[in-house]
């Protein structure tokens, strides 16, 4: 993770290799939006934790989609 030093102690989930999966509209690396990672500097705090909090949400259900792929096969 890069860690900005804009004074919000937020974390970015950023680790650089950007890809935009075009059927999620996520990065398949930190689950952004391509809005919210180019906003992301100019997010409040606040802003920032409701994007993580979606970013975690987001993961889980990238997983429990893999998870029910693999029980199927």
């Amino acid at each position: 993770m890069q860690k900005f030093s804009s004074g919000t102690n937020s974390e970015s989930p950023c680790d650089g290799s950007c890809i935009i999966d075009p059927k999620t509209d996520y990065c398949k690396s930190c689950f952004r939006t391509m809005n919210e990672i180019m906003e992301w500097l100019s997010f409040t705090y606040e802003q920032r934790k409701d994007v993580l909090k979606k970013v975690e949400a987001r993961k889980l259900s990238e997983k429990n989609k893999s998870d029910k792929s693999h029980d199927e096969n």
